[in-house]
């Protein structure tokens, strides 16, 4: 009787349709495949002008006067935190409810994580934790954070005592593209920020794509550096300003080399193409209004 009954049971659950619900998708049309053919038709495929433009109007919604696009969220955290350049053996702070990309970075500099809780309204960083953190450790000279599921983590405080502890601060603002605290938008808060445009994200850059934001000239330049190989670059705009009259003007023991090969850092390659940038950038226009789905569906999902 018994195997009877699960037999039945289990038809009856076959027969009845199921419905996939994503929690993220990508959305896009004609103007972001327009895009990208532009690109194409322009016979420039890596980081060129539509780089430029993204980088620019990402910077200037979030509230940084830089941004550097990278081929992924993890990379442009795997830069930030060597950005910092943090003494080996350094301590820093981060999350223990989280996703690897905010601590393998921290691995890969020769840093040290220190780990602490979560808060349970938020699921993010805990800053109570964070006091008790500082006040047991010793060497602890960053916070690196992620807004959690888009939930702002408690902004005040953490930079107050960031402040009081002269600790760096990273946000990762993957998941928080247009949150904001206090009117103010998320990932302005800290030294640097960092986004991914993977596909589930708010925006995506064709698939992939992340960026490091910051309004620390050093860093910037420090950034593109090690995203390009390493190479030495004078300027965050360095690839719009090209002139090969005046290429020749890095001085080493007195000999003038070509800047587009002089390296200055043991660097990776972690660039997008430009096609992935002006998809992007495409995506920027719609940014707005999937805030406001994505609210919206918030909304109603929490009153089941």
């Amino acid at each position: 009787m018994a195997t009877s009954c699960y037999l039945v049971y289990v038809i009856i659950e076959l027969m009845i349709p199921r419905a996939e619900i994503l929690v993220g998708a990508t959305v896009y049309d004609d103007k972001e495949k327009q895009a990208v053919n532009e690109v194409l038709d322009g016979g420039w495929l890596g980081v060129g002008k539509y780089a430029d433009k993204f980088e620019k109007r990402v910077a200037k919604y979030v509230g940084h006067k830089y941004g550097i696009v990278t081929n992924s969220g993890s990379s442009a955290l795997l830069l930030a935190v060597q950005a910092l350049n943090l003494p080996q053996g350094s301590k820093v702070i981060v999350c223990a409810a989280g996703f690897p990309a905010t601590v393998a970075p921290i691995l890969h500099a020769g840093l040290i994580p220190v780990f602490v809780d979560a808060e349970m309204t938020s699921y993010s960083i805990d800053p109570h934790e964070i006091i008790q953190a500082y006040r047991s450790q010793e060497n602890i000279q960053a916070i690196v954070f992620a807004h959690t599921v888009g939930n702002v983590a408690d902004i005040d405080t953490i930079k107050n005592l960031a402040r009081d502890y002269e600790l760096y601060i990273i946000e990762d603002i993957c998941d928080a593209l247009g949150a904001k605290w206090r009117d103010q938008q998320v990932g302005s808060f800290g030294d640097i920020a960092c986004l991914s445009f993977y596909p589930s994200h708010h925006i995506t850059a064709g698939g992939l794509g992340g960026m490091c934001l910051t309004s620390n000239e050093q860093y910037a330049k420090t950034i593109i550096s090690l995203r390009d190989w390493g190479k030495m670059h004078e300027t965050p705009e360095y690839y719009n300003a090209y002139n090969t009259e005046t290429k020749y003007y890095i001085d080493i023991d007195g000999i003038n080399y070509d800047y587009r090969y002089s390296y200055s850092h043991v660097g990776y390659n972690l660039k997008p193409s430009d096609m992935n940038c002006a998809f992007g950038l495409a995506q920027m226009d719609r940014l707005g209004d999937f805030i406001t789905k994505r609210n919206y569906n918030f909304g109603e999902l929490e009153l089941l």
